[in-house]
């Protein structure tokens, strides 16, 4: 992983941070956080990546959802700040187990979710430093539609990523959708397609006669990575890209973020989670491109939806 941050005392005799340290005002760190809850302070100290704090009284840093900064100095323009949002409660989740489908849509209250998600985080993002990257699976599309009409986001900035979906969610007796008929779908937010596969024909599971295995999983979420690393646009237009909003799925955010935390998840395993993720939950992350590492903030908050009244599903 990264190296911790040294955060420089504001004055002598400034106080060690420790997990018992109540944090009442924002606080910053050389890395380009800018955090103003002591959830994500305490994130910080129990991975080892703070050693000092120093008080800053900023006003207007109250924040319902987000704990850092995307105004990142200078001196961090090569890092990129991670939003992990997975999707808004499945339909599936209020069926009966003999009426599943595959890639179900939302369930009303999954698109209540996505709605108090696309209210609250679209208030707090610059619609011109933001990119939106999103599963193809139905239920993750949906779920980034409200935000999509919230920013106003144009289709180079939505980003519809093929190697995005859930663990085990493609196989061999779903066939996916293209990249054609996602894009064309009037029922979901106007996406650019990409790593759909050979010709941009599908995002299934292709040439397979199995079901997704973990070390298939690993595989796919390595090549998301790279993708995020070299392939991924750092500027639209002629603007920078300063927030990457991720919107997909509680087993492969587990997969992908050991993975950005530790540099491998050789030994990820789909039944031993280690982080958490509810329904339209936001975890927060900055990526240094020049590490290729991540450092982890405000974990799996559900602020939006208790904001708007909504049920927290998914935990």
């Amino acid at each position: 992983g990264s190296a911790p941050c040294a955060l420089g005392p504001r004055t002598m005799g400034a106080p060690t941070a420790t997990l018992d340290s109540t944090i009442d005002v924002p606080f910053e760190c050389s890395c380009g956080f800018s955090c103003g809850t002591a959830l994500a302070l305490k994130s910080h100290l129990r991975r080892g990546q703070l050693s000092a704090v120093k008080h800053l009284a900023v006003a207007g840093r109250v924040s319902p959802i987000l704990a850092m900064s995307a105004d990142l100095p200078a001196s961090a323009a090569g890092r990129v700040r991670l939003l992990f949002i997975r999707h808004g409660e499945s339909a599936n989740k209020s069926m009966a187990s003999q009426t599943h489908v595959e890639d179900a849509p939302l369930s009303p209250l999954g698109h209540k979710q996505a709605q108090a998600l696309g209210a609250v985080l679209g208030a707090q993002l610059d619609p011109d430093q933001t990119l939106l990257v999103v599963s193809p699976m139905r239920r993750a599309l949906l779920t980034a539609a409200p935000l999509v009409a919230k920013l106003d986001l144009p289709p180079d900035r939505v980003i519809c990523h093929g190697e995005l979906w859930e663990w085990r969610g493609a196989h061999p007796s779903y066939p996916g959708r293209s990249a054609v008929a996602t894009e064309s779908d009037p029922q979901m937010p106007r996406v650019r397609c990409e790593c759909f596969g050979e010709g941009g024909k599908t995002w299934c599971f292709h040439g397979h006669g199995h079901l997704e295995n973990e070390a298939d999983t690993r595989r796919r979420a390595h090549s998301f990575r790279r993708w995020l690393h070299n392939g991924m646009p750092r500027h639209v237009g002629d603007s920078p890209v300063r927030t990457v909003a991720i919107v997909g799925h509680l087993h492969f955010f587990d997969l992908l973020l050991q993975i950005l935390m530790k540099g491998t998840a050789e030994d990820w395993y789909a039944s031993l989670r280690e982080y958490a993720f509810c329904n339209t939950a936001v975890t927060e992350a900055m990526y240094d491109f020049s590490t290729g590492c991540a450092i982890l903030g405000l974990e799996n908050s559900v602020a939006h939806l208790k904001d708007h009244g909504v049920a927290v599903t998914g935990i």
